[in-house]
């Protein structure tokens, strides 16, 4: 079973400096600290795995497995859930 999700926000930082942040692959919990206990990534390119835990503030804690699918320009890119426990 496949399915989309879209997220779209306005934010008042520079374009490049916010793309820059989003894009450090592994860098997801500086952005939701208070509910991501961990993350460990393989890299910043194509193909990379980040392992985010998930805390028990979530809901729904555990492990949560996503590849870097593709980055397009600079304000576009694909990840995917790849595993979760």
């Amino acid at each position: 079973m496949s399915s989309i999700a879209k997220v779209e926000r306005v934010v008042s930082v520079p374009k490049a400096y916010f793309w820059g942040r989003l894009i450090d692959f592994g860098d997801i919990k500086s952005f939701l600290p208070e509910n991501i206990d961990n993350v460990e990534c393989t890299g910043n390119e194509i193909g990379s795995l980040r392992y985010i835990t998930l805390g028990e503030i979530t809901g729904y804690p555990g492990e949560v497995v996503e590849r870097l699918e593709g980055i397009y320009g600079d304000n576009f890119f694909v990840y995917s859930v790849v595993d979760k426990s």
